[in-house]
């Protein structure tokens, strides 16, 4: 019988799960503030193997639920840090981990995310597999033309093939303060 069990997660709520899990923070003193911190000392304990692999298969059945799991899907992985790709790969293994990321896309800042996580960093060609996405999966084809048009004016490597059952999408160049005219503010979001 086939387990096809599924969870979709933040990567806050992921990582809380793992402080949780390891004991590296209780559940009354957890803050997504401290989140940074907690990465830090879990990457610690995992380095100087004060967690040892044991402790990971107790986690693995204790939390079966929350973190046991066959592979990690990450979407949106530019937005994590090294610090976090290290815990990932040491606990689950890197050849059990999937990215999907938009090198051009940062959401995420401070401290930790202030550079792009390398996700191939310190591997081999042979241990990953770049499967590279050429087509705006989201993007009105209007906002397609134009983010490939200003890219070529502008010389910037990037080009994003047009997904044609997307049409639309408007463009606005303001020039100056955009709060400064309420009324515009309010007719585009009324759009």
């Amino acid at each position: 019988d086939v387990d096809q069990r599924l969870r979709v997660s933040t990567i806050h709520a992921f990582f809380k799960d793992l402080f949780l899990g390891f004991g590296i923070v209780d559940d009354s003193k957890y803050s997504p503030k401290r989140h940074d911190n907690l990465c830090s000392r879990l990457k610690e304990y995992l380095d100087k193997e004060a967690i040892t692999e044991s402790d990971i298969q107790k986690l693995m059945k204790n939390r079966y639920g929350e973190v046991a799991w066959d592979y990690i899907f990450i979407d949106e992985a530019q937005d994590c840090s090294s610090l976090e790709k290290d815990i990932i790969f040491k606990i689950f293994g890197k050849e059990n981990v999937i990215i999907a990321e938009g090198p051009h896309q940062m959401v995420r800042d401070g401290s930790l995310h202030s550079n792009k996580c390398d996700w191939t960093y310190g591997l081999s060609k042979e241990e990953y597999n770049k499967i590279p996405g050429k087509v705006g999966l989201r993007q009105k084809t209007n906002l397609v033309h134009f983010v490939n048009s200003f890219a070529k004016h502008s010389q910037l490597p990037w080009s994003v093939n047009i997904k044609d059952d997307l049409p639309g999408g408007k463009v606005y160049i303001l020039t100056g303060d955009y709060f400064a005219d309420l009324d515009l503010h309010k007719k585009l979001m009324a759009e």
